[in-house]
């Protein structure tokens, strides 16, 4: 019997092209070493990994036992458990999906951005995820690089043959009540996007790599784990399972299993594997069952619902326009996003509540002055668009920060309209700062006030280290200087990305910054920035994948490349005068595209930095000689 997998294809999936194109898929992990011998010697994945994780851990110091199994175990699943005629999902973007099946075996490609690689057959058709089933959206939303989908099967046999609608039964023989294994499949979605309101979220957070939530349907050796945590004292590694409608027995014996394995394979020195087991209380069959055990924790959930005379009246989509005020105004930052689903927008006011800014972003809340108003626009979208619309703007907008209410009423003059609006959720938890104009990008204070200041300093650096004294304390005082500016102009990229294309919780910042560099790209600024001299040459690679180099003058990577010397800091940390080189460009390269890119984008802010600095604003340049 074939299997099913969801493979990635490199991070946001920038390798996808290529591998539709040239017909194969892969990793990168261990990147300079040929694999076959390691694989074809390993028995399974976990002796692969015992042998494999110890020096993947000796080349990557940095990164944590768990993270490190991850990788050796996806990496083990792509060479060997990935059998010809074995069926492969990849996603490429806007909810599409590669399909294709396994036609050879490993081998490795020195040099190559995936050199570890498996020849496949890519089938004609794609499939598109808005035809998934709420069971099959959860594994193919892992951020994981593998998963298995095997338990999916007749549902993406019959996808693949063309059938976008299906009946799905359950058919796994532990499962016994069908009706609350449906329940919990969506349980751990909402369990993963509202993480922060459980009371577990207290003492765990979801295991995390480089920002990204991969604690989510965690491979094992004996199945998938539905949710990895770790203690925010790192003492503690929590293994998370649902209960599924299964027998009592079952789900603590598999629960039992998994924190074997994470004790066994992942934890490092100090740190205990536990486990909690959420469910519906089976009340003396489950207690019993959790008596004979240790270390298990057992955590209910309950479902309310009301009961209303009638039918539903307001859509799944509303039909109302949208009141905005911050980035999603007409003339904003944001605005591309959706203009072309526009038809029409007035300049409009609600009242009841006040504006805010919390962690960089608008936010309104409700106010106790009634009179209290905050100005902002009305959208209508097209009616030809209206689920386009909707879509973009609740990916944008996102669940953990704000809300949607449907039932608002805004003001266009003297006219009352019914509208929706997105306000600030769980607002006595965080520390909001209280805005009294209306917010817009010209006067957001990162674009009007830290980053003129910022580029002015660059401007004026004078960096005077050289070999010979790259120890001393002036050197020090200087780099750190350079590191911190540097850094700085990264957080200005990022918000400025978030305000662009929405920053949602758990969205991975380098889908942003890719989508920013396709858009760039496309313009021209960058190669207009190049050919002016204003962003300097220099290359960079991942410390943690020598391999993979990025060329600040290629005007298709440079935003990936100027990411790259971030995430290299961070990482690994710096202290070489060749390091100091090349940050010290990146920092020229990065502020002169910055100062370029917020004057096409927000009209009249070089007004305000002129008033800010005292003087007009100019391009940084390198100094002479800085060799």
């Amino acid at each position: 019997m074939r299997s099913y997998f969801q493979v990635r294809l490199g991070k946001a999936n920038i390798y996808a092209d290529e591998c539709a194109r040239d017909g194969y898929i892969g990793t990168s992990w261990f990147a300079n070493n040929d694999l076959t011998l390691p694989l074809n010697d390993a028995a399974d994945w976990r002796t692969f990994n015992k042998k494999m994780i110890p020096l993947y851990l000796e080349s990557s110091p940095e990164t944590t036992k768990i993270a490190a199994g991850l990788f050796c175990g996806f990496t083990y699943t792509v060479g060997k458990t990935l059998q010809r005629g074995d069926v492969v999902l990849s996603p490429i973007g806007d909810g599409k999906y590669l399909v294709g099946e396994i036609s050879g075996g490993y081998h490795y490609v020195a040099g190559a951005d995936i050199p570890h690689r498996r020849r496949i057959n890519w089938y004609k058709n794609y499939l598109d995820s808005t035809d998934f089933t709420s069971g099959l959206k959860t594994p193919t939303g892992s951020i994981g690089t593998v998963a298995n989908l095997s338990k999916y099967s007749v549902e993406l046999d019959s996808l693949i043959a063309g059938n976008s609608s299906i009946r799905v039964t359950v058919n796994c023989e532990d499962v016994e009540d069908t009706s609350v294994f449906a329940l919990e499949e969506h349980l751990e979605n909402f369990l993963i996007a509202d993480w922060g309101s459980t009371e577990l979220s207290k003492q765990y957070d979801i295991f995390e790599v480089d920002g990204l939530l991969v604690g989510k349907q965690y491979p094992t050796d004996t199945g998938l784990i539905d949710i990895l945590a770790i203690s925010k004292d790192k003492k503690k590694i929590l293994v998370i399972e649902l209960e599924r409608g299964r027998d009592s027995d079952r789900v603590v014996g598999q629960t039992q299993r998994y924190m074997r394995f994470v004790q066994d394979e992942l934890a490092e020195e100090g740190q205990k594997a536990r486990g909690a087991i959420i469910g519906l209380d089976k009340g003396l069959e489950l207690r019993r069952a959790l008596s004979r055990t240790q270390g298990i924790d057992f955590y209910r959930y309950e479902v309310s619902f009301k009961l209303q005379k009638g039918f539903k009246e307001k859509p799944l989509i509303p039909l109302t326009p949208l009141f905005v005020y911050g980035s999603l105004k007409p003339g904003e930052i944001g605005y591309e996003q959706i203009a072309e689903m526009v038809s029409d927008f007035k300049d409009a006011e609600i009242s009841g509540y006040s504006l805010y800014i919390r962690d960089g972003l608008p936010i309104i809340k409700d106010s106790d002055n009634l009179s209290s108003t905050v100005k902002g626009v009305l959208l209508t979208p097209n009616k030809q668009n209206i689920e386009s619309f909707w879509k973009t703007i609740n990916d944008y907008e996102g669940t953990s920060n704000y809300r949607r209410f449907d039932g608002a009423e805004v003001m266009i003059g003297s006219e009352r309209v019914s509208a929706s609006v997105f306000v600030g959720r769980k607002m006595e938890k965080s520390n909001p700062e209280p805005l009294k104009i209306p917010w817009t990008s010209k006067l957001d204070p990162i674009f009007a006030h830290s980053f003129p200041l910022t580029h002015q300093k660059i401007c004026s650096t004078q960096l005077g280290f050289s070999d010979a004294e790259h120890n001393s304390l002036n050197y020090w005082k200087q780099i750190n200087e350079l590191l911190g500016q540097y850094l700085l102009l990264v957080s200005i990229l990022e918000h400025l990305t978030v305000l662009k294309y929405g920053g949602a919780k758990g969205q991975d910042p380098m889908i942003r910054i890719q989508k920013l560099q396709d858009s760039v790209s496309n313009s021209g600024i960058i190669q207009t920035l190049i050919d002016d001299g204003y962003i300097p040459a220099f290359g960079v690679r991942d410390s943690r994948d020598v391999e993979q180099g990025l060329s600040s003058t290629n005007p298709d990577k440079t935003l990936l490349a100027w990411y790259q010397v971030r995430s290299n800091l961070q990482h690994r940390g710096k202290s070489s005068t060749r390091d100091a080189d090349f940050v010290q460009k990146a920092c020229i390269g990065l502020t002169n595209f910055l100062m370029s890119y917020l004057k096409n984008e927000i009209s009249g802010i070089e007004v305000v930095w002129e008033e800010i600095l005292g003087e007009k604003i100019v391009f940084a340049k390198l100094q002479d000689g800085f060799n």
